[in-house]
C-alpha cells in the first residue's frame, strides 16, 4: 500500500474512523504511522480534535511511547478537549469519577458489586494480555469508579484496542451497579455512567461502544432503558458451549448427528502431534507455518505467540497428518480460569473435499475435559471483521462466517443468549 494518500481518497479514511488503519494493521510499520499521521493532520486542519487525538494515541502506542513530539501532541490535545468540554462538566451534582487505579481485573475485583458472568477467559490477567497481544499492541483503559456523595455506586470496566471497538477485551462492557442500590436510582446511575463511557470512548477514539444488559428475560431493565433513550441499538449474541463436566459419552452423543462419520474418518486417517507445557513438536510446528504460507494467510509472530502461551499452560496446539506426512490441519485451544476457547481452526480442503475439522474440534474438546476444565468455548465473534468490512466484503465473506458459526453450534451441547446494546459514535 502507497505511505501516501490524498483527496478524497484520505477523506473517505477519516469519515470512516480508522477504516483506513484496519486495511494496513498487518502491513509495514511505516505505512500505518505514514496514514495515521495524515489523518491526524487532516482532522485538526478540519477541526475535529477527537480524531486526531485517536490517531496520535496510536502512533504513540505503536512506537512504543517513545516519541517526544508526539507525548507532546497528545497532551496539548488532552488539555483543549479537557478545557472545552471538561468531563466534571457533564456530571450531575453529587457525581464524581475517579480513575487513577491499576486496571487489571485483580485490583477491580469488589464484592461491594455484582460478578461477572461473562466468558473467564476474558476477565482474567492472561485473557487480557491474549486479546491485547492479538491486536499487535497496549490497549487504553476507558474503566473508571463512578461516586455518589463519596459512595462507590457504579463500576465500569472497558478498553479500547487498536481494532477501536470499546468493549471489555472483546466482551460487551458490564456497568455494574452497587449491590444494594435501589432500584429506583439505579436508572439515574446507570444513564449517568454511560454519558461518561461515551465521553471517554470518544476521547479515546473508540468508533463505537457495546455494552451488555443484566437480564436477557426482564420486562425493563436500567440497563437497557437508559441505553434505549441514547439510541443504542439492540443486539441478541447465540453463544454455543459444551459443558464439560458430562461425561465423555455424552458430550459425544450431543455432536450433530451428521458429524459422527466425519470424526470417525479423522480417527482412521489423521495422527496428531502436540505443544503444550509438556511437549513441543518442532516438525509440527514447522508444518503449521507451511500451511499458513500455502494458505496466503500467515501473519509473523503469531504462531511464537501461540507456542509461548502453550509453553506456560495456557494453551494446546494440535497438528494432523496424514499417511504421507502432509499437513491437513492445525487446532489451538487457549486454557485458563477453569474453561477453554476454541482460538483457531486452519483446515485445508482437499480435491476430494476431505476435511478433517470435525476430528480436530471432537479432539480438542475431549483433550480440554482431560485436562480438568469445566467449559469448552466455541464461539468467538469477529467483531472487527463486521465493524470495518465494507458492504462488498460482508457479502462475499459473510457466508464463510455464517458457516464457521453453524459449524461450531453441531458441537454444542449448552446455548447461552445475551442481550446487548451498541452505539455507534
Amino acid at each position: 500500500m502507497p505511505t501516501t494518500i490524498d483527496g478524497e481518497e484520505l477523506k473517505r479514511h477519516v469519515i470512516s474512523s480508522t477504516r483506513g488503519y484496519w486495511s494496513v494493521r498487518h502491513g509495514p510499520l511505516d505505512a500505518k504511522l505514514s496514514l495515521l499521521d495524515q489523518i491526524a493532520t487532516h482532522s485538526l486542519k478540519t477541526g475535529a480534535p477527537l480524531q486526531a487525538l485517536a490517531s496520535y494515541r496510536i502512533i504513540n502506542r505503536l512506537t512504543g511511547r517513545t516519541q517526544a513530539t508526539i507525548a507532546t501532541q497528545i497532551d496539548n490535545l488532552e488539555r483543549a478537549i479537557e478545557a472545552s468540554a471538561p468531563l466534571a462538566g457533564k456530571l450531575p451534582a453529587g457525581f464524581r469519577v475517579v480513575r487513577d487505579f491499576e486496571s487489571d481485573y485483580g485490583s477491580l475485583s469488589n464484592s461491594d458489586f455484582f460478578t461477572r458472568e461473562e466468558m473467564p477467559l476474558r476477565t482474567t490477567a492472561f485473557g487480557q494480555r491474549a486479546y491485547g497481544d492479538q491486536f499487535g499492541a497496549g490497549t487504553e483503559t476507558l474503566s473508571f469508579i463512578l461516586l455518589r456523595q463519596e459512595r462507590a455506586v457504579a463500576h465500569v470496566r472497558a478498553c479500547v484496542t487498536l481494532d477501536r471497538g470499546g468493549t471489555d477485551f472483546g466482551m460487551p462492557i458490564r456497568v455494574e451497579c452497587a449491590k444494594d442500590l435501589p432500584n429506583s436510582r439505579a436508572f439515574h446511575v446507570v444513564e449517568v455512567a454511560l454519558d461518561i463511557l461515551k465521553t471517554l470512548a470518544l476521547r479515546y477514539g473508540a468508533c463505537d461502544i457495546h455494552v451488555v444488559d443484566s437480564d436477557i428475560g426482564a420486562t425493563e431493565t436500567a440497563i437497557g432503558r437508559a441505553a434505549y433513550v441514547r439510541n443504542f441499538l439492540p443486539e441478541i449474541h447465540v453463544s454455543p458451549m459444551v459443558d464439560l463436566t458430562k461425561e465423555p459419552e455424552e458430550i459425544t452423543s450431543a455432536i450433530r448427528d451428521s458429524y459422527r462419520a466425519l470424526i470417525r474418518k479423522g480417527e482412521k486417517s489423521v495422527t496428531l502431534k502436540y505443544c503444550n507445557a509438556r511437549e513441543k513438536d518442532e516438525t509440527a510446528l514447522r508444518a503449521w507455518r507451511d500451511l499458513l504460507v500455502a494458505a496466503n494467510s500467515f501473519q509473523e509472530g503469531r504462531i511464537e505467540r501461540e507456542v509461548a502461551y502453550a509453553q506456560e499452560g495456557h494453551a494446546e496446539i494440535a497438528v494432523g497428518f496424514l499417511a504421507n506426512d502432509q499437513c491437513c490441519g492445525i487446532s489451538v485451544v487457549r486454557d485458563d480460569a477453569g474453561c477453554s476457547l476454541y482460538e483457531i481452526g486452519n483446515y485445508p480442503a482437499y480435491e476430494d473435499g476431505a476435511k478433517y475439522s470435525h476430528f480436530f474440534l471432537h479432539d480438542a474438546i475431549l483433550r480440554s475435559k482431560a485436562r480438568g476444565n469445566l467449559k469448552f468455548f466455541l464461539a468467538h465473534q469477529d467483531e472487527a471483521f463486521a465493524r470495518f468490512a465494507c458492504p462488498g466484503e460482508i457479502l462475499t465473506q459473510g457466508k464463510k462466517y455464517r458457516d464457521i458459526e453453524f459449524f461450531k453450534r453441531g458441537f454444542a451441547n449448552t446455548v447461552t443468549r445475551t442481550l446487548s446494546y451498541r452505539l455507534v459514535l
